[in-house]
């Protein structure tokens, strides 16, 4: 009424419980962006670094600003100043140049940007100038040291914002040391998801770690999980010279493995194994006439088969006395040189080579 805020229905205790949950919410979006500024950059040895929020329209709330702002950790190392969101996007290319202008202006009287934080109060459109700003190379390299940061809450509702930050990676930055992180941290009620990307960053996944475990640790979520990691490109190397090092398996870590290995507790076995067995050969008969495979030369690997009587089994087990046709003994024979007849055949006075087909 009459300009101010009215709150209908609501008792000083709801407020109360409002305010108090307000503040957590600012304390940890404070512990969120000090672990993540202060972990992924390493501090300048003769200037604070300079952090740049992406607010809203001037007069709103802008969280991460005023959590930032208040952090005396912050204070110590970052100096922290809002860009405000255009009140009209009518004219988008004024806007840009409003912009632009106070990015400049920041520059021009400090330094070149560490850190680009996207505030949960800045809209598609102001995400839009952004992209559009900073997407010029000479605007890049002006505004943004060598090594920075874009850092930015994901609300399930607003996933342009993830695409927005890997923009810094795909069309910006481009080459390696280039690393654009999505991880959630979760409390007993959540999951907040956020998106960063980190410019020439040292040892980024340690520091990543670091900070994460830190949050963690300091505020009132209970976990958090990388849900990907993606770099940028590789640089060509000109003069590169491969390593003459030849990496034996030897050369790897494999306590972890081992360890992991070793604690398993399968619930069963499964055993296969295969037994191959030679199919015994049927018997011969007495009188039962057969095919033998004899060699009319003399030779010792029989050529040719020939029509034959089984007289009975020999003296070695597995041979057979057979007596040829006409008088015409084959003597002992091993059961291997012995083909029975089908008991269709009634043709045998052909003579059979090896490899003919005489079933």
């Amino acid at each position: 009424k009459n300009g101010e805020s009215v709150c209908l229905g609501s008792t000083s205790a709801e407020n109360s419980l409002q305010e108090a949950s307000k503040s957590q919410i600012m304390r940890e979006v404070a512990i969120v962006i000090e672990d993540i500024m202060l972990s992924m950059l390493p501090r300048p040895k003769n200037s604070p670094s300079v952090a740049t929020i992406i607010c809203g329209t001037k007069g709103n709330p802008c969280p991460t600003f005023d959590s930032a702002h208040e952090s005396s950790l912050i204070a110590d190392q970052w100096e922290v100043h809002p860009i405000y969101s255009c009140s009209s996007f009518d004219d988008m290319p004024s806007c840009e140049k409003s912009i632009l202008d106070d990015l400049k202006g920041i520059v021009a009287d400090h330094k070149r940007i560490d850190g680009l934080i996207l505030d949960i109060s800045m809209p598609l459109e102001m995400g839009k100038i952004i992209h559009k700003v900073f997407n010029n190379t000479s605007s890049y390299d002006a505004l943004l040291e060598d090594s920075h940061l874009v850092f930015s809450p994901v609300p399930s509702e607003e996933r342009w914002r993830s695409v927005l930050v890997d923009r810094f990676r795909t069309e910006m930055a481009l080459l390696d040391p280039a690393h654009r992180a999505i991880f959630l941290l979760s409390d007993k009620s959540q999951q907040y998801e956020w998106s960063l990307f980190v410019s020439h960053g040292p040892d980024f996944f340690s520091r990543l770690s670091e900070g994460l475990s830190s949050i963690v640790e300091r505020s009132g979520f209970e976990t958090y999980s990388v849900l990907e990691v993606e770099n940028g490109m590789k640089n060509l190397v000109a003069a590169f010279v491969p390593t003459s090092k030849i990496v034996h398996d030897s050369d790897y870590d494999k306590t972890e493995a081992a360890k992991q290995w070793m604690s398993q507790r399968p619930m069963g076995h499964q055993s296969i194994i295969q037994m191959n067995m030679a199919a015994s050969m049927a018997p011969l008969k007495r009188n039962e006439r057969v095919l033998a495979e004899v060699d009319p030369d003399g030779s010792p690997w029989p050529k040719e088969f020939q029509v034959g009587t089984v007289l009975g089994k020999g003296s070695v087990e597995g041979s057979y006395f057979v007596q040829g046709e006409a008088d015409e003994s084959f003597d002992l024979l091993r059961r291997e040189y012995i083909r029975k007849f089908s008991p269709f055949d009634s043709d045998t006075s052909k003579r059979f080579e090896v490899g003919d087909v005489i079933l």
